[in-house]
């Protein structure tokens, strides 16, 4: 009569040679990915497209992207190369994706001009909406609003709270803008016609601008006639009128 136990002990035995055949097998067909993705000579850069921008910034972003030809694609620092080819100040935002078996994709968005900055002693730069001037440029371009800063560096949110400040007129106002300034300590000012507006810093850009219009539509103050007015609303809820001549007595 056949030993049970000896039975089971060969079933087992058996299992277990299963199980670790099957373990090798799978460890093998992890290294041979590993091997093919990582350090196979089958699957590497050949090929890094650049899209979204012009020829001048698309060989900047090649260049800047340093990718070698022939390194392993799964071994491209996707993130690293979107951090270097944003060094290019032109650049507003890049996706790097790979292409298997052998290339690259930067996908890039060029920043859009929404105003001038001119400061003494240094080139006129374009300004994007977000505040960041990223591109100095020999004439002003048609179009385009100027904003005087001073010497040295800008702070962004004021440039972006200088056309903030512009986008928050309504449009009769709007085309009347111009001096537009941004103080060292970021505080801008510009004019209405021939009717000088102290604004102040980046805050309550729509309260300011109702102040400006409500006072703009007052007696007296009037854009289109020479005068010396001066419109302060750096606290639009109690802004103050200089110049004003008085009223003739009765």
């Amino acid at each position: 009569m056949p030993d049970p136990f000896t039975a089971r002990g060969r079933a087992g035995r058996s299992r277990w040679r299963r199980l670790r055949w099957w373990l090798a097998a799978a460890v093998a067909v992890v290294g041979l990915a590993v091997y093919l993705f990582v350090f196979s000579p089958l699957l590497v850069v050949e090929e890094v497209e650049v899209t979204g921008a012009d020829t001048a910034v698309a060989r900047m972003a090649q260049e800047n992207a340093d990718i070698v030809s022939g390194r392993p694609l799964a071994r491209v620092d996707t993130e690293a190369v979107a951090e270097r080819v944003a060094a290019d100040t032109r650049i507003r935002t890049v996706e790097v994706s790979r292409g298997w078996p052998s290339s690259i994709t930067i996908e890039v968005t060029l920043r859009e001009p929404e105003a001038v900055l001119t400061q003494p002693g240094r080139p006129a730069a374009l300004v994007d909406g977000s505040g960041v001037a990223y591109e100095t440029v020999a004439n002003r371009p048609q179009g385009l609003p100027q904003i005087a800063g001073p010497r040295g560096s800008v702070d962004k949110q004021s440039l972006a709270g200088a056309l903030k400040a512009r986008s928050a007129l309504d449009p009769a106002t709007r085309r009347e803008v111009s001096a537009m300034e941004i103080s060292a300590d970021g505080d801008l000012s510009f004019s209405v016609g021939s009717v000088s507006v102290l604004w102040g810093d980046a805050e309550s850009p729509e309260a300011k601008a109702a102040a400006v219009q409500a006072l703009l539509a007052q007696e007296g103050i009037d854009p289109d006639t020479e005068s010396s007015l001066t419109v302060d609303v750096t606290a639009p809820q109690t802004p103050v009128v200089t110049g004003l001549s008085p009223a003739p007595p009765d």
